[in-house]
């Protein structure tokens, strides 16, 4: 008989830059026991609460794990409109020092509380990142830094921001403090200030993620499909080349987001997204019996 999954009402945190509010839920699974906690991030132009998340989650959940959904405080998303990127300015602001700061912030409380999950349910200083495209890169970040990550995955993850951008953007990004993102699904046009480069580039001993790459000391699974057009396949070559503890895992003709939209209502999950949750369910299966 599988076990029922019990979830959290939304948590909320007042991160430390622009009075924005880091937003956080969890779930887990009716077993006894302790539990490790894996956090899950969002990428670019995402929210906790996007298109397939919710289902990754349950799945994720029912393998004797708690899971906490993070939306970072500046991803655009607001408490009162989770579902879309409506704080366009936020958005404009963000960067990986935010990022990182926010989900320190989260890893604190959970450990420490106060928040709803049993705290006897809660295994001690043991989390697992699990990130999707940019936020996959945030992950190996924390990771190289954070000793309580004991697991890494990444899916479609960013191996070097620094190269993201072409000569010639960087010339007119810098010219106008400002470049703009469209939304392919609602036509929006989303700022990025130049802050978002010069931060990364302030801040490389940080911030460099082949660097931090090649810090990682954990048991890494990287996840790309061979089809994505938005982050190509050489970025999980790239990342393997950093780590000798990572393995890749390849799908064929995936795309960024294994199958899944936003929003998504089929009854089934994409065919890729389950290869996906296979691979990283024998992945955790593993990673959770070292100490």
């Amino acid at each position: 008989m599988q076990a029922s999954i019990i979830r959290s009402h939304d948590q909320y945190l007042s991160s430390n830059y622009n009075s924005k509010t880091i937003v956080w839920d969890a779930r887990w699974p009716d077993l006894p026991g302790t539990k490790p906690v894996l956090i899950f991030l969002h990428g670019f132009k995402g929210f906790k609460d996007w298109g397939t998340f919710d289902r990754i989650c349950d799945h994720l959940a029912l393998q004797d794990l708690i899971v906490v959904r993070v939306n970072f405080s500046h991803n655009g998303a607001t408490p009162e409109n989770p579902t879309e990127i409506s704080d366009s300015e936020a958005f404009g602001l963000n960067n990986f020092t935010i990022e990182l700061d926010d989900l320190a912030m989260v890893m604190d409380q959970i450990q420490n509380g106060p928040h709803s999950i049993p705290r006897n349910l809660i295994e001690p200083g043991r989390f697992i990142l699990m990130g999707h495209s940019r936020g996959g890169s945030t992950a190996i970040l924390k990771a190289a830094e954070d000793p309580r990550v004991f697991l890494l995955i990444t899916l479609s993850a960013v191996a070097d921001f620094e190269t993201r951008y072409s000569p010639d953007i960087l010339r007119e990004w810098e010219k106008n403090g400002v470049i703009y993102v469209e939304n392919s699904r609602t036509g929006q046009q989303y700022p990025l200030y130049y802050q978002l480069y010069q931060n990364t580039i302030e801040n490389r001993n940080r911030l460099y993620i082949p660097y931090a790459a090649s810090k990682v000391s954990v048991p890494w699974l990287i996840v790309q499909g061979t089809g994505d057009q938005t982050v190509s396949v050489e970025n999980a070559r790239q990342l393997l080349e950093k780590n000798d503890h990572a393995k890749v895992f390849f799908i064929e003709g995936a795309d960024h987001t294994f199958g899944g939209s936003h929003p998504y209502h089929l009854p089934q999950l994409p065919d890729d997204t389950v290869l996906m949750l296979d691979k990283v369910s024998s992945f955790i299966a593993s990673g959770k019996q070292l100490k």
